[in-house]
């Protein structure tokens, strides 16, 4: 089953929001998910900014696959989980924002679990990069935490 109908079934308020953002052409340059199990809804999300099939992505042309794999060349992914962002990641995002896309669509950041980042690293990140928004640019902001029942529901756009 695809995560589309998935999706439909489970979040329909969430779905109907990303249908009308991307039938409309007025995708928000980030998204903020928070709760349980945001990793398939920002996976969704960033391949329905590329996915050139159909309004949300379709999930199985060449793109939407790259993106799930985490094999797209124009998009980055920190885990607060995996790693603290350090002063080179912070500059890292910071000339990567600033080139244009390899694949002449979307340039994508995810940034998983914010809550473990310094505040220092989230100012920097927010005031340098995201502030500054170019056209083909997305951030994808999402945070996961077990003490909230929130789920996709809790969508917020930034």
């Amino acid at each position: 089953m695809k995560y589309q109908e998935i999706l439909k079934s489970t979040q329909p308020v969430f779905y109907r929001i990303l249908t009308r953002s991307f039938t409309s052409g007025n995708v928000p340059h980030a998204y903020l998910l928070v709760g349980n199990n945001t990793d398939d809804a920002a996976t969704f999300i960033a391949q329905s900014l590329v996915c050139r099939k159909e309004v949300l992505a379709c999930e199985e042309c060449n793109d939407c696959r790259r993106i799930k794999e985490r094999l797209y060349p124009d998009m980055i992914v920190f885990d607060g989980n995996e790693t603290s962002i350090k002063k080179e990641d912070i500059e890292h995002i910071q000339t990567e924002f600033y080139k244009s896309s390899f694949e002449n669509k979307a340039k994508i950041y995810i940034l998983k679990q914010l809550k473990v980042f310094t505040p220092f690293s989230l100012h920097v990140i927010s005031i340098k990069c995201f502030l500054r928004y170019s056209h083909d640019a997305r951030s994808f902001t999402y945070c996961q935490s077990r003490k909230s029942p929130l789920d996709y529901r809790s969508l917020k756009m930034v």
